[in-house]
């Protein structure tokens, strides 16, 4: 639920309700989940198209992935290892943000972060993102994950994060007080080539630190696992076919991402390497999509139960009306 209180103020309402997911990033869950939430839910003030206020629950503006849309990924999904400690994709606070002289993109961001009851301090989030758009302007608070030819788009951006006092390295005697912090840098490319063919490619790197809270005695799980102390980077492409022969449009693509967890499943030091290669056939765009996906996760570690190779297969209709 989205629109416009006046010519300034415009707000937006977004529901999920996520049913079973057994198939986790790492792992299948012996338990199906089932979670009703709200996605998110703020207000936005356009000052100026340089100057724009959104205050409440809203997408973490840190990495490009994150922030690309949710029904415009060019793979099945955006990536299972980018996403943000504690707080995962969305957190509640403000946001100042806007374009710059045309092909500067600019978010500030002071949110909760840490809300655990088990932390040195309450103080909240600072995110600072900014991108140049080199060829046409990518203006909004979002990305498209492929804008099928709409746009000739290179895009380079960079994301930074502090949050001061955010765990305990022993959360049992609250003490070593650990500060968070993480930065990342990424690339989009999207350009017609050859005879009717639009080529996707992008890529990022991305550095979450802890200051080795990973190495205590009972740390808080937020700075460890899948989303904890880690560094590692992804790299996506697509190959698009403007102008099939009959109904809809092929665009098949591939992903590889490696990771390196400071502590993940009890195994310290942690490498993974992720491959995906998969098909996307767009019938009607974005709103009417079908895919499939076969992905390949390799732990470089396999001393336990819950770091054992495994591949997945996924299929997805997506319809938007």
């Amino acid at each position: 639920i989205a629109g416009q209180a006046s010519s300034i103020v415009g707000f937006s309402l977004e529901l999920e309700q996520a049913g079973d997911r057994r198939i986790q990033p790492l792992e299948v869950s012996e338990e199906p989940g089932n979670d009703f939430n709200v996605l998110e839910a703020n207000m936005t003030a356009t000052l100026a198209k340089s100057f724009r206020i959104t205050a409440g629950r809203e997408k973490i503006p840190f990495t490009r992935e994150v922030l690309e849309g949710c029904f415009t990924p060019l793979t099945v999904d955006r990536s299972l290892f980018i996403y943000t400690p504690m707080q995962h994709t969305r957190d509640q606070g403000v946001v100042f943000w806007g374009n710059a002289f045309s092909r500067i993109n600019y978010w500030l961001g002071v949110q909760d972060g840490q809300d655990s009851a088990i932390a040195p301090q309450s103080s909240p989030r600072y995110t600072a993102r900014a991108h140049v758009s080199i060829l046409d302007v990518e203006d909004g608070y979002g990305y498209g994950g492929t804008y099928l030819g709409n746009k000739m788009v290179l895009t380079v951006g960079a994301g930074a994060q502090y949050e001061p006092g955010a765990v305990f390295s022993d959360t049992v005697n609250k003490t070593g007080d650990k500060d968070y912090s993480a930065w990342t840098a990424d690339v989009f490319f999207e350009y017609p080539i050859g005879m009717g063919g639009l080529i996707t490619m992008s890529g990022a790197y991305l550095k979450i630190d802890f200051d080795d809270s990973f190495k205590g005695s009972n740390t808080d799980l937020n700075s460890i696992g899948i989303d904890g102390e880690k560094n590692g980077w992804h790299a996506k492409a697509g190959y698009l076919i403007l102008d099939p022969i009959g109904p809809g449009q092929i665009q098949p693509f591939v992903r590889f991402e490696k990771w390196n967890h400071a502590l993940l499943n009890g195994v310290y030091n942690q490498k993974i390497e992720w491959l995906a290669a998969g098909l996307n056939y767009l019938i009607t765009g974005q709103a009417l999509r079908l895919s499939l996906e076969y992905s390949k996760t390799n732990f470089n570690d396999e001393s336990n139960t819950e770091s054992e190779d495994f591949s997945t297969i996924v299929t997805m209709l997506q319809f938007v009306f």
